[in-house]
C-alpha cells in the first residue's frame, strides 16, 4: 500500500513523505522523519526577552509587536503565553 504522511515542520509548513509498504512500515517511517524534524534549531526569545514580555504582559501592559514577537518564540515559550491567556480568561468569567 501507499500511504502519504505531512510532518509538521514549523506553524503552517510540513514536508509530504510518499510511503510504500505496511501501514508498521509507514508509521515508523513517519516517526523517523518527525523525529528528526526536532533536532533541527528552533526559534527561542531569549531569556531576558521573554521574561521582560511576560512582566509586561501581567502588568496590564500591552505588548507592542507582539506578532513578532510570537513568531520569534519556541513552541514552548508560545505554550507559557497560551496558558497565561487562558488564565487571564477565566479570572474574567
Amino acid at each position: 500500500m501507499k500511504y502519504l504522511a505531512h510532518i509538521p515542520t514549523e506553524q503552517f509548513g510540513f514536508i509530504s513523505v510518499e510511503l510504500e509498504g505496511s501501514a508498521e512500515q509507514a508509521v515508523e517511517a513517519y516517526r523517523e522523519v518527525a523525529e528528526l524534524m526536532k533536532v533541527r534549531p528552533s526559534n527561542e526569545l531569549e531569556t531576558k526577552v521573554f521574561n521582560n514580555l511576560i512582566d509586561n504582559y501581567l502588568s496590564g501592559g500591552k505588548i507592542e509587536d507582539g506578532a513578532n514577537y510570537w513568531e520569534q518564540m519556541s513552541p514552548a515559550q508560545q505554550g507559557v503565553f497560551q496558558e497565561i491567556k487562558k488564565s487571564f480568561k477565566r479570572m474574567k468569567s
